[in-house]
């Protein structure tokens, strides 16, 4: 399966610059993780949010006119949920990736969880 425009030199070009740009989102959120049996003593951490890391990377690559775009697919026989990623700038080229998920796996997760 191809996963890429023939070329993607203008679109490797673009990344690099824009990669100069990006910046890590401020850790602004904190948590606490109680370890089990009660032994050490609880864990605290700071950690940013999905959203503001979104906002860093939409707002950077879209100076750069590249684009992003997200689609999942069902595969009820394989028992995955595919997230396909695109990145896709004005001057045409592409490159995509996968990411699959397998449905049991997460619902046996949140099974237990909830349980």
């Amino acid at each position: 399966m191809q996963r890429s425009s023939p070329s993607i030199a203008p679109l490797a070009t673009a990344l690099a610059k824009a990669q100069i740009e990006l910046t890590n989102p401020e850790k602004s959120l904190g948590g606490t993780i109680e370890p089990p049996g009660g032994e050490g003593g609880p864990r605290h951490f700071r950690y940013a949010s999905l959203s503001s890391g979104l906002e860093i990377a939409r707002k950077t690559l879209g100076q750069h006119e590249i684009a992003t775009v997200q689609a999942t697919a069902i595969d009820q026989a394989a028992g995955i949920v595919n997230l396909t990623t695109v990145l896709a700038p004005s001057s045409g080229e592409w490159i995509a990736s996968d990411w699959p998920d397998p449905i049991n796996q997460r619902g046996i997760a949140q099974a237990k969880q909830f349980a």
